[in-house]
C-alpha cells in the first residue's frame, strides 16, 4: 500500500526518542516506577528552571538541493523538498552543555522535484549543481520564557563552500558534507549520549542483531498499546527534551499524551525490516535503522525510521507510523551482556 504522508505525525516522531536533561542519571529503579499516568510529573521532579533561559535555533534556506542537519552529529532537521520552511528549527535538544556546537549539513541533489512541481519539460537532476548551495543562520534568543521575534540575535551566517560564485566544491557529485561551529550558553548540563560506549568499536553482526531485537520489543509495546512500558522506555528522552526546552508541568504531560496517541491506531501492520542502511550518530554513541537519504530513496520513507507500521483511517486511507529509535549502550552499564541497548537519555 502507498503511504500517505502526514506531516502532523512526522513532525512529532521527529521530536521522538531524545534524552534526559539537568541531573538526570536515569537508572532502573526510576523507570520501574514510572507510569504512562505519573510520567509527566516525574519529570518535572528532576527539571529545573533558571532566571534567564536561553535558546538556539536554526533559519536554513537552500538553493537546487535537499539536506540534512546535525547539531553536534545528532540529527535535527531534514528537508526532502525544494521549498524552504519559514520558521526556524530550535536545537537545545542536541546542546548538552556550554562550550562549542558542531553543526553538520549534508547535501543531496533534487532529483525529479522540479518535474513534478512544474512538469515533465524540467531536469531531472541526479548529482549537485555548481549553485546547489545551503545559507544557516545560527540565532539565539536570552530568555525563552519570554520570547518575542524582535527578542532573536543572529551569532552567525554560515553559508556552504562556493555559495558566492555557484562553485560547490562537490559539483558533479551525488552528496556532499560539511561542517561548522558556533559557540553556545546554556544553564543546563545534559548527559545525553555523552557517556555512551563506542559501537562501531563493537562486533557488528552481534550489534545487529541486538538492535532488531529491540525494535521487536517496540513493536510489541505497539501492539499490545502498552502506555507504561513506553513511558518507561521514553522517561530518559522526554526528561532531556522538559529540560533542555524549559518545558512546564501543562506543556510536558500535552507533549506526553502526543507521544501516546500512537499506540491507539487501529489494526497496525508493521512492516518488513529490509532495505534500510545503519547510521551511527553521536560520534558512534548512537545507533540507528534507517532507509536511505538519496533522492532514488521512495519519497515516503526517505530517511525515515525503518522500523514502521502502516495504519487505515477513517476515510480509508493508509498512512504511516515511524517510532524514531535511537539506542545506546551506557558505559557504566554492569549487567550480564556482552552488547546492551537503551533508547538514548
Amino acid at each position: 500500500m502507498k503511504i500517505i504522508k502526514n506531516a502532523f505525525i512526522y513532525s512529532l516522531l521527529f521530536m521522538q526518542l531524545i534524552c534526559c536533561g539537568q541531573n538526570t542519571n536515569t537508572n532502573k529503579d526510576m523507570t520501574n516506577n514510572i507510569t504512562s499516568d505519573n510520567i509527566a510529573a516525574k519529570v518535572m521532579e528532576n527539571v529545573k528552571r533558571y532566571p534567564q533561559e536561553p535558546m538556539y535555533m536554526l533559519r536554513i534556506n537552500q538553493n537546487y538541493c535537499t539536506y540534512e542537519i546535525l547539531v553536534n552529529d545528532y540529527p535535527v532537521e531534514n528537508n526532502y523538498d525544494l521549498g524552504a520552511f519559514a520558521t526556524p528549527i530550535y536545537i537545545n535538544e542536541a546542546i548538552l552543555k556550554s562550550g562549542g556546537q558542531t553543526v553538520t549539513v549534508r547535501m543531496y541533489p533534487i532529483g525529479d522535484l522540479l518535474q513534478k512541481a512544474y512538469g515533465e519539460d524540467k531536469p531531472f537532476f541526479k548529482n549537485l549543481e555548481g549553485g546547489s548551495s545551503v545559507s544557516i543562520e545560527v540565532i539565539k534568543v536570552n530568555d525563552w520564557k519570554n520570547y518575542q521575534m524582535k527578542d532573536e540575535q543572529t551569532i552567525m551566517v554560515h553559508q556552504s563552500p562556493g555559495f558566492e560564485d555557484n562553485k560547490l566544491p562537490a559539483a558533479g557529485s551525488p552528496f556532499y558534507e560539511y561542517t561548522f561551529s558556533f559557540n553556545a550558553q546554556v544553564p543546563y548540563e545534559n548527559e545525553g549520549w555523552s557517556k555512551g560506549v563506542d559501537l562501531r568499536k563493537l562486533d557488528q553482526n552481534k550489534l545487529k542483531q541486538k538492535v532488531l531485537a529491540y525494535y521487536k520489543n517496540v513493536q510489541k509495546i505497539f501492539e499490545d498499546e502498552d502506555a507504561d512500558a513506553k513511558a518507561q522506555a521514553e522517561f530518559g528522552q522526554l526528561l532531556r527534551r522538559a529540560q533542555s526546552n524549559y518545558w512546564d508541568v501543562k506543556y510536558t504531560q500535552e507533549t506526553w499524551d502526543e507521544y501516546k496517541e500512537s499506540l491507539k491506531f487501529k489494526d497496525k501492520t508493521f512492516q518488513p525490516i529490509e532495505n534500510y542502511e545503519v547510521q551511527f550518530y553521536g560520534n558512534g554513541r548512537i545507533i540507528y535503522f534507517k532507509f536511505p537519504s538519496s533522492p532514488n530513496t521512495d519519497r515516503f520513507l526517505r530517511g525515515k525510521s525503518v522500523l514502521y507500521f502502516e495504519y487505515p483511517t477513517e476515510n480509508g486511507k493508509i498512512r504511516g507510523e515511524f517510532p524514531r529509535t535511537y539506542l545506546y549502550m551506557p558505559q557504566d552499564y554492569k549487567g550480564q551482556e556482552e552488547i546492551h541497548l537503551e533508547m538514548i537519555k
